[in-house]
C-alpha cells in the first residue's frame, strides 16, 4: 500500500502517514490491534506493456544476430545500471550461492571474481521481473539503440503501449524514470 510520511513526533514517537487509496477499510479491519509495518520507499512497478515490448526487441535482436534470445536478454540485463550486488564469500560457498541465485530467473546471473586467501566476490544480477520503471525503461531503451543499430524497425503497436503507459504513470514521458 502506498503511503507518505508527513511529519514524525520524536518525542511522542509518533508518525502522521496519509494513504493512498483510502484506508478506511483497513483501518476498520486493524484498529486497535498489533500489526507488522514495512516502510521501504516506493516504487513505480514496470508495466505488462513493458515487458511485452522488451520481449519482442529481444526476439528481433536475437533474430537478426543469429543467437538465443536468452543470450540478448542476459547481456541486456547486464547493462542496465543499479541492477545488481556483489557479495563477498568464501570460495567453499559461491557455486551452491550461485547455483540457488541463478534458479531465480533467466536474468538471475553471476559473475564470480577470485580475489584470492579463500575468497570471491560475486556480482549478482537480479531479473527484470524485480526492475521498477526507471530500471525498465532503462533496459528497453538500450534494446531500442541495439535493434536501430541493427537496422531492425523498432516502431511497433507494442512500442506504442508501452510508451502510452509511461505517459499514463506521469502524466509525461519528459521525467519517466524512478530516481
Amino acid at each position: 500500500m502506498k503511503a507518505k510520511i508527513l511529519e514524525y513526533d520524536y518525542i511522542r514517537n509518533r508518525a502522521m502517514i496519509q494513504f493512498e487509496p483510502d484506508f478506511s477499510k483497513t483501518w476498520d479491519k486493524y484498529r486497535g490491534k498489533d500489526v507488522n509495518v514495512d516502510i521501504k520507499l516506493f516504487k513505480v512497478k514496470r508495466s505488462g506493456a513493458a515487458n511485452r515490448y522488451m520481449w519482442v526487441l529481444v526476439d528481433k535482436i536475437a533474430e537478426e544476430m543469429h543467437i538465443t534470445t536468452t543470450e540478448v536478454y542476459r547481456d541486456a540485463v547486464k547493462d542496465v545500471g543499479g541492477v545488481s550486488d556483489v557479495f563477498s564469500m568464501i570460495d567453499a560457498a559461491v557455486d551452491r550461492f550461485c547455483a540457488n541465485w541463478e534458479a531465480q530467473g533467466l536474468g538471475w546471473q553471476t559473475e564470480r571474481i577470485p580475489i584470492g586467501d579463500g575468497h570471491t566476490d560475486v556480482i549478482a544480477y537480479y531479473g527484470s521481473s524485480t526492475f521498477d520503471r526507471g530500471q525498465m525503461t532503462r533496459l528497453i531503451e538500450n534494446l531500442i539503440f541495439t535493434a536501430e543499430e541493427l537496422g531492425i524497425d523498432t516502431d511497433t503497436p507494442d512500442k506504442r503501449l508501452w510508451w502510452e503507459s509511461l505517459e499514463e504513470s506521469y502524466g509525461s514521458t519528459k521525467d519517466y524514470s524512478d530516481r
